[in-house]
């Protein structure tokens, strides 16, 4: 089996997997600061983090509000226990925009995965 088989094999494998599995959901809130001050229409995503050839899920995108305020939540198909995390998508006034992801650790997570929407939407807190 060459390289191209096996990624192939691999992809499969990954889409099949995701058909049978369980719908499981997330969520987060929380508020951008840039230097002290509300971060406004910034882009934030929340996604499943995998690992090994399947691509991280996206489950929920926005922009933060006026005071910086943000909420996502979304649902996936996974066997496995979902990894949730948070990309922001932001420069703080400098001219590079960076991606910041924030994982969520096993005690913010809910044992709740079993829903359309989370039960428990965790706090990210604030962020600067």
């Amino acid at each position: 089996m060459n390289i191209y088989e096996a990624l192939l094999c691999a992809s499969m494998i990954s889409q099949v997997c995701s058909l049978i599995g369980r719908t499981q959901s997330a969520g987060v809130k929380g508020q951008l600061l840039c230097k002290g001050k509300p971060a406004a229409g910034v882009k934030v995503k929340l996604y499943d983090n995998d690992r090994g050839p399947d691509l991280d899920d996206l489950m929920d995108s926005g922009y933060t509000d006026a005071n910086g305020m943000f909420t996502l939540s979304g649902t996936v198909d996974e066997i496995t226990t979902i990894d949730p995390k948070l990309n922001i998508y932001h420069d703080c006034d400098d001219w590079l925009v960076g991606i910041l992801s924030v994982a969520f650790q096993d005690k913010n997570k809910s044992d709740d995965n079993c829903c359309e929407q989370p039960l428990d939407v965790k706090r990210a807190g604030t962020i600067c």
